[in-house]
């Protein structure tokens, strides 16, 4: 039976131990406590960590789905890092997402893929139709900027509309936190972005089918809250 965890008003499903590696990347995933975890705060723990020869990585996603509204991240982490930097290898993903890939998938995601020069703030949306996703698409409707901080505390947030997303993130948690970024995709053709009812899923892994973090070194993001409002 999967395990599940409420947090932040909702019932979330952890992603189960897999008995081989998955995607995305090439990932052993696990749903121990010691990889997923509400402190007596409040707060979420998501942590890549090694146990035995491999790398355990987390993966939670809401039971509910939720359509068009703004998401809001209140982050923490790499708690290793006192101004937020992230081994080139490694990915946390804060995204809707409906049943398969390449449609109906709003990211934002902190990685450099494997590259460490490659910006570590990306945001991408999936078209409403596989087919969609082209050279179009990709040009439209991709961004990655990089975000230098100077703590390791941001807030990462998106407005779903049927017809466009608006992409923001802020440096720290307070309501009048200056800007990072913020980036709109274009408002039409409605068919380029998601029109379907999503999950909210938060991972952290390992990309590019590499095996380990490139420093050796665990991951522990703390996502203070999750808000969403219609």
């Amino acid at each position: 039976m999967a395990r599940k965890i409420q947090w932040a008003g909702l019932t979330w499903t952890v992603r189960g131990t897999s008995a081989t590696t998955q995607g995305p990347g090439a990932n052993w995933w696990s749903d121990s406590a010691s990889s997923v975890w509400v402190d007596t705060a409040g707060k979420l723990h998501l942590k890549l960590r090694k146990e035995g020869t491999r790398w355990l990585a987390p993966e939670i996603y809401t039971d509910r789905t939720f359509k068009y509204g703004t998401f809001v991240w209140k982050i923490e982490g790499p708690t290793s890092s006192a101004t937020g930097v992230l081994d080139k290898n490694v990915v946390l993903g804060l995204f809707t997402y409906q049943s398969s890939d390449l449609n109906n998938e709003i990211d934002i995601e902190l990685a450099r893929w494997g590259n460490a020069s490659w910006p570590n703030l990306n945001y991408t949306v999936y078209p409403s139709r596989a087919s969609l996703w082209d050279a179009q698409q990709k040009a439209s409707y991709v961004k990655s900027s990089e975000m230098t901080l100077q703590g390791n505390y941001t807030t990462q947030m998106f407005t779903w509309t049927s017809s466009q997303v608006r992409f923001s993130s802020k440096y720290g948690h307070s309501a009048g936190a200056s800007s990072i970024l913020d980036w709109n995709t274009p408002n039409t053709p409605a068919e380029r972005v998601p029109q379907s009812a999503c999950s909210v899923h938060m991972n952290l892994w390992i990309c590019n089918g590499q095996s380990a973090p490139s420093n050796g070194q665990e991951v522990e993001f703390v996502i203070h809250s999750f808000t969403y409002s219609p």
